[in-house]
C-alpha cells in the first residue's frame, strides 16, 4: 500500500477539484459579461450584413474597372497585331511586286532576244510602211532600203493599235 491515509487521499481530491472550479471561472463569464458580449457580437454581425452588399458594390465597381482596363488592353493588342500584320503584309507584296516587275523586265529581254530584235524595229517598220503607203506595195519599200521585211499592212495597223 502506498502510505497514505484515506484522509489524505480526499484532501487530494478536493483540493484538485478546487483548482479545476477556479480556472473555470477565471475563463467563463458571468451573467453580465455574457450579456455585453452578446450585445457586441450581435452589433458586428449586424454591421458585417449591412456592409455586405456595400463590399460587394465596390467589388463589382473594382471589377468592371477591371474589365474596362483589360477590353482596353485587347484592342490595343489587336491594333498592334493588326498593324504588324499589315505592315508585313505590305512587306511581302512589295517584295513580290518588285519580283514581278523583273520577271516582266527579264521577259521582255528575252521577246527582245527571241523575236531577233523585231520590237527594236519598230521605227524601221513604220518608215517602211510609210514608204509603201500602207498599202501593203512592197516595191516602194523595198526601194527605201527595207528590203526583207515584209510588211502586211493590215496585221501591223491592228498590232500598232492605229
Amino acid at each position: 500500500m502506498s502510505g497514505k491515509d484515506p484522509f489524505q487521499i480526499l484532501a487530494d481530491e478536493i483540493t484538485l477539484i478546487r483548482t479545476e472550479i477556479e480556472r473555470l471561472q477565471r475563463t467563463s463569464l458571468n451573467k453580465d459579461e455574457a450579456r455585453a458580449l452578446h450585445k457586441i457580437v450581435t452589433e458586428k454581425a449586424d454591421d458585417m450584413l449591412e456592409m455586405g452588399p456595400l463590399v460587394e458594390r465596390a467589388v463589382e465597381s473594382k471589377l468592371n474597372v477591371f474589365l474596362g482596363m483589360l477590353g482596353n488592353d485587347a484592342v490595343r493588342a489587336a491594333e498592334d497585331a493588326a498593324e504588324r500584320a499589315v505592315t508585313h503584309s505590305h512587306g511581302e507584296a512589295s517584295k513580290a511586286a518588285e519580283t514581278l516587275l523583273e520577271d516582266a523586265r527579264r521577259a521582255r529581254r528575252i521577246a527582245l532576244q527571241q523575236s531577233g530584235g523585231f520590237l527594236g524595229l519598230d521605227g524601221r517598220l513604220r518608215r517602211c510602211m510609210r514608204l509603201s503607203g500602207g498599202s501593203g506595195d512592197h516595191r516602194g519599200a523595198r526601194a527605201g532600203g527595207c528590203r526583207g521585211i515584209r510588211i502586211d499592212a493590215k496585221v501591223v495597223l491592228r498590232e500598232g493599235g492605229r
